[in-house]
């Protein structure tokens, strides 16, 4: 089946967005304005797979590709579209999703960067001829490249004496990827991906390369699977362990698997704003998650009694240590614990202010279940994956955090993926416990009549053996829609917070007002 539809919307995963007759199309193909023919290839119970046979009219946004490889290569996106409109789609993509997610209405501000030659890091696949590039989209074919347009020039630089020396390479060894990383002062580092049997394939290609005097250092990276089954081993076979980089007015030393942000640009704005957002609250103790080689911990440690960067890799916290000393920093320190599994441990520390920046898929609940718990005023959360940040700012404001402030950093033009940063700060209870009063002051209500808080708490404790609270009651009700009268949230404490109901208990409680019939 053909159809013929304009495309409204570009997904996170750069599918493209038709609508027709009230059902959604994604298609493979395409720009925002763009009227296309699409053959529906599959259909889903809410939406349909289709693919793009032609562009009919295209929209008046479209440019030019400078990348030659664009129409194959899977890396980037929006290489057809001006970059004004690209700024656009990724502002509207994410204020959309946290009103739909968080239920938070808002209008960000997006930070723009430059479009090419700005990324210090690049992962490319290799064929059995060693050919270089990336994966076709939607296949394993591979897409041969000579350059990349948005990573920086000595990268660009570095892979074409890799090809130009390629035959150097052992006959039959296998090269799964190669990594370039560039770090301060033009320093390049060089990673190798093969398996056991491959690992000693490179010395004469590492030979070739040593002349190039920014290419500092050459790894080989494997896995020995009866040693070492899960893990990598990366095998140094020229130049320096680690390699350096620089942040603000902080260097660091990183090691081959070591996180950086990719865009040498904007990453320093990114920090300079969190910096700022965190001294706006004041904070003498920061603990920082999933806190890698200690960039950000180190970057935000300025004023501040203690900074505390959590890290589980063993290597990383080695290094982050090291960074520190490198920057003469006595209130920075780093633990290597598990921030999912051993909070408890961490707050212990007693913080203030805690930052994350964690992978993909965001925060756990549990851990943020035991953020809640633990009472911790504030929180920076920078994301690269605008919809579990939405998921998680939509849990924390649930749980008495609001949003103050969150802003969008365009760290990959030409792609669909972007970083936000956003500030959460608990409730002021003072203002919180006046509206609540302002509720309780409402006349006794016929439902309420029906059963006492008493009555509630011995029905829920007979049959699910669950203590609840005035309190929780309270809250339940009132998310029920059931007027109040007592001011059960009083507190002759100053800043008293005030805990929320744990949904297992909300559960039983309503299963009570389902029974006394007071909803």
């Amino acid at each position: 089946m053909k159809i013929t539809g304009k495309i409204v919307d570009i997904t996170d995963e750069g599918k493209a967005v038709v609508k027709n007759d009230g059902k959604v199309i994604f298609t493979d193909e395409g720009l925002i304005d763009d009227i296309v023919e699409l053959e529906i290839k599959k259909e889903k119970k809410s939406y349909l797979i289709g693919e793009t046979i032609s562009i009919l009219q295209k929209s008046k946004d479209r440019i030019e590709p400078l990348c030659p490889y664009y129409k194959e290569c899977s890396g980037c996106r929006y290489q057809e579209l001006s970059y004004e409109k690209e700024l656009e789609i990724k502002k509207r993509s994410v204020e959309e999703k946290i009103k739909r997610l968080a239920e938070i209405d808002l209008d960000i501000e997006i930070n723009g960067g430059k479009e090419e030659g700005y990324r210090n890091k690049i992962s490319l696949k290799s064929d059995n001829n060693y050919n270089l590039g990336y994966y076709k989209r939607k296949t394993n074919d591979l897409v041969k490249i000579e350059s990349c347009k948005i990573a920086n020039e000595l990268i660009n630089k570095t892979l074409k004496h890799i090809l130009e020396n390629k035959n150097s390479i052992e006959k039959d060894a296998l090269l799964k990827e190669l990594v370039i990383r560039k770090g301060l002062d033009d320093e390049i580092m060089i990673i190798i991906e093969t398996n056991y049997a491959g690992r000693n394939s490179f010395y004469k290609l590492s030979e070739k390369l040593q002349k190039y005097n920014y290419i500092k250092s050459i790894y080989i990276k494997y896995k020995n699977k009866k040693t070492m089954p899960r893990d990598y081993t990366f095998k140094k076979i020229f130049g320096e362990d680690k390699i350096k980089y620089k942040y603000g007015e902080y260097e660091f030393y990183f090691s081959p698997d070591s996180f950086l942000q990719v865009n040498d640009l904007v990453a320093p704005s990114l920090y300079k704003k969190a910096k700022e957002l965190i001294d706006g609250k004041k904070p003498k103790v920061l603990i920082d998650l999933f806190s890698g080689i200690g960039t950000t911990t180190i970057n935000f440690s300025k004023g501040l009694v203690k900074a505390v960067g959590i890290e589980i890799n063993e290597y990383a916290v080695e290094d982050a240590i090291k960074n520190s000393k490198i920057n003469n920093l006595d209130n920075v320190f780093f633990y290597k614990l598990d921030a999912n599994k051993e909070f408890d441990q961490i707050k212990r520390l007693k913080p203030d202010l805690i930052t994350v920046d964690p992978p993909r898929f965001g925060l756990s609940k549990d851990l943020i279940e035991q953020i809640v718990v633990s009472k911790i005023p504030s929180i920076l959360y920078i994301s690269c994956n605008p919809s579990s940040l939405a998921r998680d700012l939509k849990i924390f404001k649930d749980s008495g955090y609001k949003i103050e402030n969150i802003e969008l950093y365009d760290m990959f033009p030409r792609t669909v993926h972007v970083e936000t940063v956003a500030l959460l700060s608990k409730l002021d209870v003072d203002k919180y416990i006046n509206i609540e009063i302002e509720m309780d002051e409402l006349d006794l209500t016929s439902a309420e009549s029906k059963a006492t808080y008493a009555q509630i708490k011995e029905y829920v404790w007979n049959k699910f053996e669950l203590k609840v609270s005035t309190l929780y009651i309270a809250q339940i009700k009132r998310k029920c829609g059931i007027e109040l009268r007592e001011h059960y949230n009083k507190s002759k404490k100053e800043k008293q917070i005030i805990p929320q109901c744990t949904p297992e208990k909300e559960e039983a409680i309503m299963d009570a007002l389902r029974h006394f019939k007071m909803i």
